[in-house]
């Protein structure tokens, strides 16, 4: 479960889009003020709070990472299904949370940042078809000096594409690609469509050593990803789970 709980918590997956709701917050005379127009001429100014309208980002079908949904998995061999279950689930609610990302070629490096209520898996922030791999938490003084966002998965690209999704160190890093799509697959009789296959490969940089598949996930509309193999035949699949819509 080790693979599992670390693919998941880092590439998982699902579509997100930005359905945009206003969020707004008033923040102290620190943030900034705003003047009258009408003041007379000599009168202070009074200070007006400045008030910030936030986006809320809301999933997108492959991935209806809603707050206070779940999924509940199920271990399984050559043999089939096993015994032992892993849980995992969405916050309760929209919390604030900021990322950036580096302009690629630009010299100096610049940075690019935003600020929204998303929902969150785990310690990741959903950011439509992305995941906050900094677990930044809504302070946006930490994004200002590393790309956070790791693509997913997402319908709208092509069967074949193929993006970096991890690194591990400077010899090691992971690659995902979209290997199939509107597909269904069967688990313990259920049919699960329309679905995406999702490859991983680990990349060495090491004269040798070969890329290799490390996993293939599916993921499916409505419901997200209900599961994931390893090539030596183990991995998990969905048994149950709860969307909060």
């Amino acid at each position: 479960m080790t693979k599992l709980n670390l693919l998941l918590l880092t590439l998982l997956v699902s579509f997100f889009s930005c359905k945009k709701v206003e969020v707004k917050e008033a923040q102290g005379s620190s943030t900034g003020t705003a003047t009258s127009p009408s003041t007379p001429s000599g009168t202070p100014s009074p200070t007006v709070p400045v008030v910030k309208t936030y986006d809320t980002i809301k999933p997108l079908p492959y991935f209806p990472a809603f707050p206070g949904s779940h999924w509940i998995y199920v271990s399984y061999d050559m043999n089939g299904p096993g015994t032992s279950q892993v849980t995992y689930s969405t916050g309760t609610i929209y919390k604030k949370d900021a990322y950036s990302v580096t302009i690629n070629g630009t010299q100096p490096i610049i940075y690019k940042s935003d600020t929204a209520y998303v929902p969150f898996f785990g310690n990741y922030g959903v950011w439509g078809s992305k995941l906050n791999s900094a677990a930044l938490n809504g302070d946006p003084a930490q994004a200002v000096s590393i790309s956070t966002l790791v693509e997913v998965v997402s319908d709208s690209l092509a069967v074949g594409y193929t993006w970096m999704a991890s690194y591990s160190g400077s010899m090691n890093q992971q690659s995902t690609k979209i290997a199939v799509k509107d597909t269904s697959i069967v688990i313990s009789g259920v049919t699960y469509y329309p679905t995406i296959v999702v490859q991983y490969f680990q990349l060495y940089h090491t004269s040798g050593n070969p890329i290799t598949l490390a996993s293939t996930s599916y993921y499916t509309k409505n419901i997200g990803l209900v599961k994931q193999g390893f090539p030596n035949g183990t991995g998990s699949q969905l048994v149950s789970y709860f969307i909060n819509h």
